[in-house]
């Protein structure tokens, strides 16, 4: 219900912002970058452990901005990601027996609001301070050893659900070509996997090149 709500206040928000701006801004980008992911773990034996990986992360981005007065701006931007990351195997305890275990992020999607403050230079628009405040849903696989007693799967691969905040900068070098740097955190709603409890944090930095056909 949440992702819904925020789906319908991006799409509502640009119409009115396009009727109070000058110009509206389409882009694409492409970022590359790293995951940093933070995630706990408790196993059906209330034991509590933390999986951990750092992998690289490849992301593609369409978006709409809208530039308010001379120092605004405001975009909904629609990403798609694949990382594929992973984390070591754990120990973990299967019913009293122990059993490694493995989480791993393989691709997904999202969209963002991003408001931001533009820098000028001379008159003309060089940069882009902006936070970005989004929804995620990231397609998960988790894996054990052991098979939960009374269950024969050792694996269970869901869409998950995030939300997330960050913020970067953004600089134009060339007449539609710019280049972006930004640290995300993406915080998962607490989910189970054959009886696990699996509470994910990603941490994403990247860099990319935006070009915007404005």
């Amino acid at each position: 219900m949440k992702r819904k709500i925020l789906f319908a206040i991006l799409f509502m928000l640009l119409p009115a912002v396009a009727s109070a701006s000058a110009r509206t801004v389409p882009y694409v980008a492409l970022d590359i970058g790293a995951y940093y992911g933070h995630w706990s773990f408790i196993d059906n034996m209330s034991n509590r452990s933390r999986f951990s990986t750092r992998l690289p992360l490849v992301n593609g981005s369409i978006g709409v901005g809208e530039v308010l007065g001379t120092h605004f701006w405001v975009a909904a931007e629609f990403n798609a990601y694949y990382s594929n990351i992973f984390s070591h195997y754990q120990t973990i305890s299967v019913n009293g027996t122990n059993a490694g275990a493995r989480l791993r992020e393989k691709y997904g999607y999202g969209i963002s609001f991003i408001p931001g403050i533009i820098l000028t230079s001379n008159g003309c628009e060089r940069g882009l301070i902006y936070a970005r405040l989004g929804a995620v849903q990231t397609r998960f696989e988790y894996q054990q050893t052991v098979a939960p007693a009374g269950d024969t799967r050792m694996s269970d691969t869901s869409w998950r659900r995030a939300g997330l905040v960050g913020g970067g900068v953004q600089f134009r070098f060339y007449e539609h070509m710019s280049a972006r740097a930004e640290y995300d955190r993406v915080y998962y709603y607490r989910f189970f996997a054959l009886g696990n409890r699996i509470a994910p944090i990603d941490n994403i930095i990247k860099a990319g090149l935006v070009y915007s056909f404005v």
